[in-house]
């Protein structure tokens, strides 16, 4: 067994250029041009610059929004490679131990390359943007400068598709309308171009909203219209090649679910790729993906280094599989070690499609089991955790369910990984129907060498927590680590957005120094930002185990 200590990080300021803001260019359609949707015209943003001092005023750490006021997506104006959340993160992290804080900013504007926006107001005046806060008034948002350039200018050809084509706009109190979401992601995936251009030249991917039940409905034709519009004016075959493809999600329910059940896709490629974590992924517009792909996949890429080579790895809430794959991928076992095996579990099953198409671009050479549960993690825990030694979670906002929480206390109480002694983790065999089909995997690639994850009395060692809720990952990290033998924290990452609330963190435990004395581990921690946002590490003196 081989110990090796990673070296301090250096920190360094890296600030983003400033970019002015930017100004959608007019499209002319059929006798329409931009000017006949006067929800297209806007004034230059102004700034009060008494109220803001010199020292925290500069053109490349300010947000220069015209939106800032009255929009609820962003909590933080100036100096924004200096966000408020650190001091609270630095606070709560000097508590258990971890401290010199330090941060590197990275891009901060121009930076989200996924949005959900409420489209309403009327067919000659449309507001597509977000809810003020605490209300559901809409704020109109097209030069929003956390969006990725290519959405406001999608954003701002669907405005003059509804203005031409008098497509009515959703109204929420009636449940009328047409027109109620629409979704804009973007993809940087495009090997024809060098890697530097391929982000500024993304193809955007349209999730248009509908208020009907399917496409017998009477307004379906308008819906086609308004395809092919966006279609004619920034399609393949247009002057300016913006869209990669165009859905429509059939939605009708009074909640505030966004999307229905029903999707098809009604103009463009059906296969939405990128490349994060070091593997290409496929990621259909019902699929959940994160907005900030640049800081995601340097968050993947820090990851990846926690886990040992050829560990067995369970991942929970999986979505997609991202994460999981990324990390199959590239902690591969080396030769003559046994094979790194993959489960991930989720409860969504409109991400099996996308999961699928994911794992054919997977690399063939890579031998290795690799299995998709469609099932609840917090039910039955102990199935999922057993015979792994590495455990990802990445729970949604709300953080981890208590079943699994419990499930982890138990599992860290135990001295030997191979020999667990508690009566909770020596589970009975289950009989329940409804268990057991649960408990077959979805889809599955087998290696050559085969793996009996029942029998396996393999229990987890590493803890990897991803989370997007600030607070519920406070609340979840707490938890075991005030446990009597506590599992020891030997690496932090984070990545917190200037959004209203919106965060990642990445939190990694190790079961196996839980016995080293509090006096006896030396703690580093780092923070840099990964556009819009913050990626913290912290480290013992011992920070990985070369088996």
């Amino acid at each position: 067994m081989t110990l090796f200590l990673r070296p301090p990080l250096l920190v360094t300021a890296r600030l983003a250029l400033s970019h002015p803001p930017y100004r959608p260019q007019k499209v002319e359609a059929k006798g329409v041009l931009a000017s006949s949707c006067p929800s297209v015209a806007h004034q230059k943003p102004s700034f009060n610059l008494e109220s803001v001092s010199s020292s925290s005023f500069t053109a490349a750490t300010s947000l220069q929004c015209l939106h800032f006021q009255s929009c609820s997506g962003c909590s933080q104006e100036w100096d924004l490679d200096q966000p408020r959340v650190v001091t609270e993160a630095r606070k709560f992290f000097q508590e258990l131990g971890i401290s010199d804080l330090k941060f590197e900013s990275g891009m901060l504007v121009e930076w989200r390359c996924r949005a959900k926006l409420a489209v309403r107001g009327t067919s000659e005046r449309p507001l597509i943007g977000l809810y003020e806060e605490g209300t559901h008034n809409v704020v109109d948002i097209p030069l929003c400068r956390a969006h990725h350039p290519n959405i406001n200018v999608a954003v701002n050809l669907l405005k003059q598709g509804i203005c031409a084509l008098n497509i009515q706009p959703y109204d929420e109190d009636l449940g009328t309308g047409e027109l109620r979401y629409v979704q804009i992601a973007v993809t940087t995936y495009n090997t024809s171009l060098p890697a530097a251009e391929r982000y500024q030249n993304g193809k955007v991917q349209v999730s248009l909203v509908w208020n009907s039940r399917n496409e017998q409905s009477e307004s379906y034709k308008k819906l086609n219209a308004l395809a092919e519009f966006l279609w004619r004016n920034a399609g393949p075959r247009s002057n300016s090649h913006l869209f990669h493809s165009i859905w429509v999600n059939f939605q009708t329910s009074s909640s505030n679910i966004i999307f229905g059940n029903r999707w098809r896709l009604l103009l463009g490629e059906r296969d939405f790729w990128e490349h994060i974590g070091g593997i290409d992924v496929c990621l259909d517009p019902s699929s959940f993906g994160q907005a900030n792909t640049q800081a995601f996949n340097s968050l993947l890429r820090k990851l990846q280094k926690y886990v040992p080579y050829g560990s067995s790895v369970v991942d929970l809430y999986a979505g997609a599989g991202v994460i999981g794959l990324s990390v199959a991928a590239t902690r591969k076992c080396r030769q003559g070690r046994r094979l790194l095996s993959l489960r991930c579990v989720e409860i969504n099953k409109e991400s099996k499609l996308s999961f699928e198409k994911s794992l054919s671009r997977f690399p063939k050479h890579i031998d290795c089991n690799v299995h998709w549960h469609n099932t609840d993690a917090s039910i039955e825990p102990l199935h999922w955790l057993k015979g792994s030694n590495v455990v990802i979670v990445d729970p949604p906002r709300k953080g981890v369910e208590q079943s699994l929480l419990d499930a982890l206390r138990e599992i860290s109480k135990c001295k030997d990984s191979k020999v667990p002694k508690s009566s909770i983790i020596n589970e009975k065999e289950e009989k329940r129907p409804w268990i057991l089909r649960a408990r077959k995997a979805t889809v599955h690639v087998e290696s050559k060498t085969s793996i009996n994850w029942a029998k396996d009395q393999i229990w987890p060692e590493f803890i990897i927590y991803v989370s997007c809720g600030w607070e519920s990952f406070k609340e979840d990290c707490l938890s075991p680590l005030k446990l009597p033998t506590e599992l020891s924290v030997f690496a932090v990452q984070q990545c917190l957005a200037f959004g209203k609330g919106s965060c990642f963190q990445f939190l990694s435990w190790d079961r196996e120094s839980r016995y080293r004395k509090e006096g006896n581990v030396r703690r580093r921690f780092g923070v840099e930002s990964q556009g819009m946002g913050i990626v913290a590490t912290a480290a013992t003196d011992r920070i990985c185990t070369e088996l």
